[in-house]
């Protein structure tokens, strides 16, 4: 049942699931350090509510 290994053959092992999932530093202080002076952007979620909320005024 299941796969034979061979001992003999090592087989390399990538980085683990939340290792493939990280993003390095550099993306990650450019978020903080830029200065948006403009409002911020809306999720569609969040434009969703506002509409329906203007609506009923």
């Amino acid at each position: 049942m299941g796969r034979k290994l061979d001992p003999t053959i090592k087989v390399k092992r990538g980085p683990g699931r939340k290792a493939r999932k990280q993003k390095g530093a550099e993306t990650e202080l450019s978020k903080f350090l830029v200065d948006d002076d403009g409002p911020k952007k809306l999720t569609s979620r969040a434009r969703k509510r506002y509409v329906s909320f203007k609506g009923v005024i």
